[in-house]
């Protein structure tokens, strides 16, 4: 029995290193890879989950700025409604932590492609920056920033 005692101990162990041991570069990138999915599936409370309740969203699609929780529910309530298929694609993606581990800044590019209920696609390419704050164990964006890229010449 110790034989099958001993390697399903050490499977479990390294099973879960990753996560005990992950530091905030991959617990950031762990819930923005849970963002995407939630993002691509439409699942609206997964997605505003991820934002403190006092976040502040400036929009590429908008001209103001969305603030608090329960506005960016209803703007990306509106946002799945119309769009109900969306993928986001993620390239050069920086995470720096600051504060001792409880705050970060993530940019990245990020192609977003929405299609509405007729079937017409709208493509958007963006520069992203987003800032993590660890709320209670949980890192949350307290602030994102999205504008286009501009269109080269």
């Amino acid at each position: 029995m110790k034989l099958f005692i001993y390697p399903l101990v050490v499977l479990v162990l390294v099973g879960i290193a990753p996560v005990a041991w992950a530091g905030a570069v991959e617990e950031i990138a762990e819930v923005g890879r849970l963002r995407t999915l939630a993002f691509s599936e439409g699942n609206l409370e997964a997605w505003i989950g991820t934002y403190a309740d006092d976040a502040v969203l400036t929009s590429a699609r908008v001209p103001f700025r969305i603030e608090g929780k329960e506005a960016l529910r209803v703007y990306y309530g509106d946002l799945f409604r119309a769009y109900p298929t969306r993928r986001a694609v993620s390239q050069h993606v920086s995470t720096r932590v600051y504060n001792r581990d409880t705050t970060a800044v993530t940019n990245s590019y990020v192609n977003v492609t929405l299609v509405d209920r007729n079937g017409q696609t709208n493509s958007l390419n963006l520069r992203a920056s987003l800032t993590w704050v660890k709320l209670d164990g949980r890192w949350l964006i307290v602030d994102a920033h999205a504008s286009r890229l501009p269109i080269s010449p």
